[in-house]
């Protein structure tokens, strides 16, 4: 003798299963997200210093995940995206620059060294100063790259010329 489930049934709970399954993910990084919000506000500067850069460095694996394919190969493709990344990037980052140091800024706000300063002084916000300058830095810090790249290769081949250097790839 043999019992036949009810294939309604099977069925409802094989949609249900997969409206859960497909739940989970959201779930997990809605939860790591009031995580790290929670641990931003109650863990000291440094510790949350050091959360962020984790964080930064996330986005970079991330990132160079997408670039390259999970296979690690570039393609003419990825080349694109990443000049037209870096096209962008250039135009729009004096625009930002201004507009962090324009939220920063304070009507007759002092310094943001705080040293024999009243309580409840206006004082200009020192992040979006420090977010500036570190844009500059690693602005210069990459142009000063390319420009060693270009004189070793001026030195090695003897020309910058991209149709003379076009055989070096062969």
């Amino acid at each position: 003798m043999t019992i036949v489930e009810p294939v309604t049934t099977k069925t409802k709970n094989q949609q249900k299963s997969l409206r859960i399954a497909k739940l989970v993910p959201l779930l997990v990084v809605t939860a790591g997200a009031i995580i790290v919000v929670v641990l931003t506000y109650t863990l000291p500067p440094f510790r949350n210093y050091q959360l962020a850069t984790i964080g930064a460095y996330l986005c970079v694996t991330a990132g160079l995940t997408v670039l390259t394919g999970l296979n690690g190969q570039l393609s003419l493709g990825h080349g694109a995206l990443m000049a037209t990344g870096a096209y962008t990037l250039a135009l729009w980052q004096n625009k930002v620059n201004l507009l962090l140091l324009g939220i920063g800024y304070r009507t007759n706000g002092a310094a943001s060294i705080f040293v024999d300063i009243p309580p409840n002084t206006k004082a200009v916000d020192p992040v979006v100063k420090a977010l500036t300058l570190t844009d500059v830095v690693v602005g210069a810090a990459v142009t000063a790259l390319l420009l060693a790249l270009a004189v070793q290769a001026q030195k090695r081949f003897g020309t910058l010329d991209p149709d003379e250097l076009d055989p070096l790839r062969d």
